[in-house]
């Protein structure tokens, strides 16, 4: 005999019900979201449950994790395909919702979503965060750069017509100094940078 536990998933709550290979319902309970209660309750039963089914929602990689590292078989089903299943009953409450879970897992009438590994899930963090910070040294550097093209193009306009022409970036440094110590002090990476890829030189 094969023995499946449907278990209907709230925020705070879950309804479990258990059926057996005749769709005779066993035992039925209602707990708090908690999957080491939900293990505990389980484990008292007097039938050995062989699937565990729920549906897609937000606690379900905690209970997903947490159920298999009890050595459960669990089953995660699509929400929107049990959710048109269940809508067919007349009387549609979190306890009935149990029952039409377990009844859906006892007839195979689902289609069952993958769960991520949470080394899945670590190493996607890793990914986003990584990204996350690549994309952010990208955008403020790019703002850096605009920024001190546009002020040392102004400044290099407004002097090369009528001063001298230093040969070397290093000499032109020392005559921003001499010439607008504010800017010079205020980035000196930028002034090198715009030196470097300007034509003041040429």
């Amino acid at each position: 005999m094969t023995y499946y536990a449907g278990i209907d998933v709230s925020l705070r709550s879950v309804n479990i019900c258990v059926v057996d290979d005749d769709g005779e319902c066993l035992a039925e309970s209602k707990l708090s979201s908690d999957v080491q209660e939900i293990i505990a309750y389980l484990d008292e039963l007097e039938c050995a449950i062989d699937v565990v089914g729920l549906e897609a929602g937000t606690l379900a990689q905690y209970l997903t994790y947490g159920l298999q590292a009890a050595d459960f078989n669990v089953v995660c089903m699509e929400a929107q395909q049990v959710k048109a299943a269940l809508s067919a009953m007349r009387n549609k409450t979190d306890k009935h919702d149990a029952r039409g879970i377990a009844q859906l897992l006892r007839s195979g009438w689902y289609r069952q979503v993958h769960i991520k590994s949470m080394e899945s899930h670590h190493i996607r963090m890793l990914l986003t965060s990584r990204n996350v910070a690549h994309d952010s040294k990208a955008t403020s550097d790019g703002f850096c750069l605009h920024r001190n093209s546009a002020n040392f193009l102004r400044v290099s306009e407004r002097l090369q017509s009528s001063l001298p022409r230093p040969e070397t970036t290093e000499t032109w440094i020392t005559f921003f100094a001499k010439s607008t110590p504010t800017v010079v002090e205020y980035d000196m990476y930028g002034l090198r940078w715009f030196l470097s890829t300007s034509n003041l030189r040429n």
